[in-house]
C-alpha cells in the first residue's frame, strides 16, 4: 500500500506587495511599544525569511504570506515579570492594537499571531507572528534567548550560533 504524497508549490512575494505590509507591522509594533511603557520596554527584530527578503506564499493556497518578529524584552517592571503575566499583557495590547488595524489575534503555542482575513474569499491575506523573548548570557557568556509562552509557565531556550 503506497501513501500519496502531496507537493506544495511556492512563489516569491514581490517587494511591492510585501513592503507596505512590513511597514504596517512595524507601525503596529511601535504602537505596542508605546502602550507597554513603563512596565515593559523591548526592541523588535524581523527574523526568518522576512529578514532575508525571501518571502514566499503557497500557490493556490488561502494562507497568504507572513512575517515573524522577535520582541526582545529589555526592561520588565517588578510585579509584571512572570512568564504568564508577560504573555497575557502582550496578548491584550497586541489584540487591542491589531483590532484597530483590522487584524484578528490568536494566541499560539510559541507566538502571538495577527492575521488579516478576507471574509469574502475565506482566506488569510497576510499574518505576523510575534515571539516574546529575552536575551540572556549563560555562565560562559554565550548568548541565547528565552521565549515566553502561555501553555506552560516556563521558558524555552534557543541557542544562537551566529
Amino acid at each position: 500500500m503506497s501513501a500519496k504524497v502531496k507537493y506544495m508549490a511556492y512563489e516569491f512575494v514581490v517587494k511591492g506587495e510585501y513592503t507596505p505590509v512590513r511597514n504596517k507591522f512595524e507601525e503596529i509594533i511601535r504602537e505596542i511599544q508605546d502602550e507597554m511603557k513603563p512596565e515593559y520596554t523591548f526592541q523588535f527584530s524581523l527574523i526568518g525569511s522576512g529578514r532575508k527578503k525571501l518571502i514566499t506564499k503557497e500557490i493556490g493556497s488561502n494562507k497568504g504570506f507572513d512575517f515573524d518578529y522577535n520582541l526582545s524584552l529589555k526592561k520588565v517592571a517588578k510585579g509584571y515579570d512572570s512568564a504568564k503575566i508577560i504573555r497575557e499583557n502582550f496578548f491584550k495590547i497586541i489584540q487591542k492594537i491589531g483590532k484597530k488595524y483590522g487584524y484578528q489575534t490568536k494566541d499560539n503555542k510559541n507566538a502571538i499571531t495577527i492575521k488579516l482575513i478576507d471574509h469574502e474569499k475565506s482566506s488569510i491575506v497576510h499574518s505576523c507572528d510575534f515571539g516574546i523573548v529575552e536575551d540572556v548570557l549563560d555562565d560562559q557568556e554565550n548568548q541565547s534567548q528565552k521565549n515566553h509562552y502561555k501553555r506552560q509557565e516556563c521558558f524555552i531556550t534557543y541557542l544562537f550560533m551566529e
